[in-house]
């Protein structure tokens, strides 16, 4: 077999070497292909969506834990479990909010949510005390054991809405092992990187806020200057052409008075549609002047006016604020005031029978005359109202 292997090698190099030579444009083309893939992932322009990709990502991080009063370290190791389970951030966030409205519903005594969180294991110390992250991990412990019951579903949509839906897989695909996998794949950042690349962010966007002015002048200036240089390329093409048409016409009459003779009166012509284009061009371009003097004139009216508009809208706006506060206030104050005066009564025993003490029917007369001056200010915005 060897010997045959050598002879067949010896005798037919030229397939030998044709192989060979396959085997390294394949190789060639393998390894540029390779290339290609790389610097199309490390490339300028993935580097600069992969930065700015990043500090929206953390700007998000941010800003969730100070709506929330979650850690950021909490927001990340959510963040990864979420897209590990099909979820997103954006979901989590949405999770976050919607416990703590069941939350607060049930401190007041509202029976849907009170019942919904005994029945996942939570007292009311527990909904007083913990926070939203802390309820939501407390049911991803809960259900990574065991799969919730058709009551327990429900539940779960009572209090965390349609995001209890989207991160369902988070609860059941054990949640804690997914955070602890955020912090040993490196994708929890510190606190302080968090807050330096914010801090990065909001201060580019103030700077960008604080350029805006500068670009819209800029814009304006570019603007106006192509709209002029149009107009005035309009002008100085009709200018002329309308000028050297008056000048033809004025020359069409030179042959014939060079024919009969005329040549005095042929100069005389030949001057004569000279003045007339002259004429007709500065004419011309006196009437694309007016008209550039006009339009001028009417922007700037129409941006006065655009102003003055705007002025009026936020003075009304501030107008009706104020009012809507002040009415506000107004009606908080007499709710204030109707309440405590029942319960001071009340305290009294001044409740007998059903019937009320005279005291008790004068602070209800002057509970009469608060709400028919809330009413009076009700008008009064009414009447503002109709008027802007």
């Amino acid at each position: 077999m060897g010997l045959q292997l050598v002879a067949k090698l010896g005798l037919d190099g030229k397939a030998f070497d044709t192989g060979l030579s396959r085997a390294r444009q394949k190789t060639r083309a393998f390894g540029g292909a390779i290339k290609g893939q790389l610097a199309a992932a490390f490339g300028t322009a993935a580097i600069v969506g992969m930065t700015k990709k990043a500090v929206d990502y953390a700007d998000t991080v941010n800003d969730m834990a100070r709506k929330t009063g979650v850690t950021t370290d909490k927001i990340q190791e959510m963040a990864f479990a979420a897209a590990q389970s099909g979820s997103s951030l954006e979901n989590v966030g949405k999770a976050f909010t919607k416990i703590q409205d069941a939350q607060g519903k049930a401190m007041i005594g509202t029976l849907g949510q009170v019942e919904a969180f005994q029945r996942l294991g939570f007292s009311m110390d527990d909904v007083s005390n913990m926070d939203a992250v802390e309820i939501f991990e407390q049911l991803g412990s809960k259900f990574s054991q065991v799969a919730p019951s058709a009551q327990e579903l429900s539940d779960i949509l009572l209090i965390m809405g349609k995001s209890g839906k989207e991160n369902f897989r988070m609860l059941t695909e054990g949640l804690s092992d997914m955070q602890k996998q955020a912090h040993e794949a490196g994708a929890v950042m510190d606190q302080e990187t968090i807050q330096q690349i914010a801090d990065m962010k909001d201060e580019f966007a103030a700077f960008m806020q604080t350029m805006m002015p500068v670009f819209a002048k800029f814009a304006t200036f570019v603007m106006d200057a192509a709209e002029n240089v149009v107009h005035g390329l309009t002008a100085m093409w009709e200018s002329f052409s309308q000028g050297l048409k008056a000048a033809a016409e004025e020359a069409s009459k030179v042959w014939g008075m060079f024919k009969e003779g005329d040549i005095l009166g042929a100069g005389a012509q030949i001057g004569k549609s000279i003045y007339a284009g002259m004429d007709k061009s500065a004419d011309v371009l006196v009437d694309h002047t007016n008209q550039y003097i006009d339009r001028q004139s009417g922007k700037e009216a129409r941006r006065r006016a655009k102003a003055e508009a705007a002025h009026r809208q936020t003075v009304g706006l501030q107008q009706f604020e104020r009012l809507e506060t002040l009415l506000e206030n107004q009606e908080g104050k007499t709710k204030a005031t109707k309440t405590a005066t029942v319960d001071q009564m009340a305290k009294m025993g001044l409740f007998i029978g059903g019937r009320q003490d005279p005291i008790l029917k004068k602070a209800d007369k002057q509970i009469a005359e608060i709400l028919k001056t809330n009413q009076h200010l009700v008008s009064i915005n009414n009447q503002i109202s109709h008027r802007l």
